[in-house]
């Protein structure tokens, strides 16, 4: 990306470091692809910059000691992900769904027998 580009990507600070490391680049890889394919709009540019806050936050928080970066990272990670998520890079996606539960059996009104073995039945 360059701060030529006219659309999103114009905006100077969001523009690639010239020594952008790991979570950086490959921000700036997907957001370049989802621009391109109009995943990423320009009404996502106030995301866009906090997803690169949190991604140069990241890639300094690798750089620290280990002990110390684990926990950076550990902190970090979370909120940069649901940005990635809120601009739709990657989808998110849920858990594999299970099979559904079976159907309660129960008496007359309709409430389970396993209740009313827990706590007894309404006089």
């Amino acid at each position: 990306m360059t701060t030529d580009q006219a659309g999103l990507f114009d905006v100077p600070e969001l523009a690639p470091l010239p020594n952008a490391r790991r979570c950086e680049a490959g921000l700036h890889a997907a957001l370049q692809q989802a621009t391109k394919d109009g995943v990423v709009l320009q009404l996502d540019g106030g995301l866009v910059a906090a997803a690169l806050v949190a991604a140069r936050a990241l890639d300094r928080a690798e750089a620290l000691p280990d002990k110390t970066a684990v926990y950076a990272v550990a902190q970090l990670l979370p909120p940069f992900q649901r940005a990635l998520h809120g601009l739709r890079l990657p989808a998110e996606v849920g858990p594999v769904s299970e099979p559904p539960l079976p159907a309660p059996t129960g008496g007359a009104d309709g409430v389970p027998s396993w209740l009313g073995d827990a706590f007894g039945t309404a006089e």
